[in-house]
């Protein structure tokens, strides 16, 4: 259990030990199952601040923790789910890379049913052991649960008590996250979804093809004609992807060098501008109707935080005038027959 040991050192050393052995091709299934959660463990500290006084050196720190993780979690990606894209027949590059956003909406899918099961399990532990009682602990001394473990019994290597006190925790967590976002339908919330990002971030160089990915999203995967066909819960996943790629590339970790930040970040925003003049009217369309489930709606409304609005006004008012010219034409030739 090194992989979710509570001290951060002995678990980046897990990880690079795994990822080792993973490389000598040495990971059964039950292996690759125990690594996948770690797609949910990216480090807090690396998320959108564009800001000059934020700390690169945290920054830093962040992406050398995610890296290694993503190395271990990578070869899982690889031999689970990029397989089979790679072995399906594709018209085209995009093709392709809409089938592996596919494949990677799925990793996350099933990567959250593992830690559902995980949990399931784990608590019906904890309640053959007390009995038949759920969650007791030392409720009348003010304990909770976890109090009823010294730290001695979390770093003894103390089997089942070890598991469920580690997963509980990462639960709980999890859990905060669900309801900070008001997630009501989505099996899996933006925060698991943009530890997934971080964690995959170099593994999978097409998150950063935000252009690829929102008119993806723009299409009607009800068309039985399209190509690609993605569920209902992977489509609601790749709307978190968008945007945690784009709050991703926001982050100051991802400037190349030898570009001044400012530079990069006004490119970008002028670059994401451009591309949303397009396709963000056509998923506003798409999601607006959905009543039951806002959570779509809101994070494409979200992403225009971080657009140049004049940009995104000036070639929207050229769309509208090149609209308002072409009907112009039909009705002159209309009036003409």
């Amino acid at each position: 259990m090194a992989l979710y040991d509570l001290d951060g050192s002995v678990q980046i050393s897990a990880v690079k030990v795994v990822a080792a052995i993973g490389k000598l091709g040495h990971l059964d299934e039950e292996d690759q199952e125990k690594i996948l959660p770690l797609l949910f463990s990216a480090d807090s500290n690396s998320y959108y601040n564009n800001n000059s006084n934020y700390s690169t050196s945290i920054s830093s720190s962040a992406s050398n923790h995610n890296e290694i993780f993503g190395e271990a979690v990578g070869m899982v990606w690889k031999d689970e789910f990029l397989s089979e894209v790679e072995g399906h027949p594709t018209n085209s590059p995009e093709e392709k890379t809409q089938r592996e956003f596919k494949a990677f909406a799925e990793m996350i899918l099933h990567t959250g049913t593992l830690l559902s099961a995980i949990e399931e399990k784990n608590q019906e532990i904890e309640i053959s052991k007390n009995g038949g009682k759920e969650g007791l602990g030392n409720r009348e001394n003010g304990n909770t649960d976890e109090d009823d473990y010294d730290e001695d019994d979390l770093r003894s290597g103390g089997g089942d008590s070890q598991l469920r006190v580690r997963t509980r925790m990462e639960l709980k967590e999890f859990l905060m996250k669900e309801m900070d976002n008001n997630s009501t339908n989505d099996t899996v919330g933006y925060g698991s979804v943009k530890s997934a990002v971080h964690i995959m971030w170099s593994q999978f160089p097409a998150l950063k093809d935000y252009s690829l990915l929102s008119k993806f999203l723009c299409l009607d995967f009800s068309n039985e004609d399209i190509s690609v066909r993605i569920s209902d819960e992977e489509e609601a996943i790749l709307v978190y992807v968008l945007g945690a790629s784009i709050e991703k590339l926001f982050d100051v970790s991802s400037v190349p060098k030898k570009t001044k930040p400012e530079d990069y970040f006004i490119n970008l925003r002028n670059d994401i501008s451009r591309v949303f003049a397009e396709v963000l009217p056509k998923l506003i369309a798409k999601y607006k109707t959905e009543f039951i489930n806002v959570n779509r709606l809101r994070e494409i409304v979200r992403m225009i935080r971080v657009m140049n609005v004049g940009i995104y006004i000036d070639l929207r008012i050229l769309k509208v005038k090149k609209f308002i010219n072409g009907s112009n034409f039909i009705i002159k030739c209309f009036h003409c027959h």
